[in-house]
């Protein structure tokens, strides 16, 4: 496929004509402190692309395969814990599908009290700075020092351990799927 062709494939994705698409787009990482406060600085090639955007923060986690340290044939199960951070309207379609997930009333009154819990809107300070409340940073164990991961239509916050383990996790899925990215 050529580049123009993943151009228009991705604005299509995003609801646009090519090279115009209609959400903002994360790419690269970069590595930032968690100030005193808790503060983040959203990177400035971000804040321009988001402008305007509304952006919502959630806690989420995954169960990694971490190789055994002296023994690459064995792993062991590690449960790591981020925050992803998109657009709102991104977010509501994937709220959308875990409503759709639940077979009850019940269910669906259960999986909205927990996972209002873990959502938070980010609002920016003068200087593009953003805090995630205790509830987002504690778990995720974001001090220090935060890793901002772009995924295209949305970024992940990292802290360098946790993303040190999906980064081993994620080699050996690639490995596994002889995906050479």
């Amino acid at each position: 496929m050529s580049t123009s062709e993943v151009k228009e494939v991705l604005a299509t994705e995003a609801g646009g004509n090519p090279g115009s698409a209609t959400r903002p787009y994360f790419t690269l990482r970069v590595k930032n402190t968690v100030d005193a406060q808790g503060r983040i600085q959203f990177p400035s090639r971000w804040r321009a692309r988001a402008s305007g955007t509304t952006l919502v923060a959630w806690m989420r986690e995954m169960t990694v395969a971490v190789p055994v340290a002296g023994d690459p044939t064995l792993s062991d199960k590690k449960t790591v814990r981020y925050v992803e951070v998109m657009p709102a309207d991104l977010f509501e379609e994937q709220y959308d599908r875990v409503m759709a997930g639940c077979s009850n009333d019940g269910a669906r009154h259960a999986a909205q009290r927990r996972l209002s819990r873990r959502i938070v809107e980010l609002d920016f300070d003068g200087s593009g700075r953003f805090s995630l409340p205790e509830e987002l940073k504690g778990p995720a164990d974001l001090k220090g020092t935060a890793w901002l991961v772009g995924c295209v239509y949305k970024f992940q916050i990292w802290s360098p351990d946790n993303l040190s383990a999906v980064e081993l996790s994620d080699a050996q899925m690639l490995a596994n799927e002889k995906l050479d990215l």
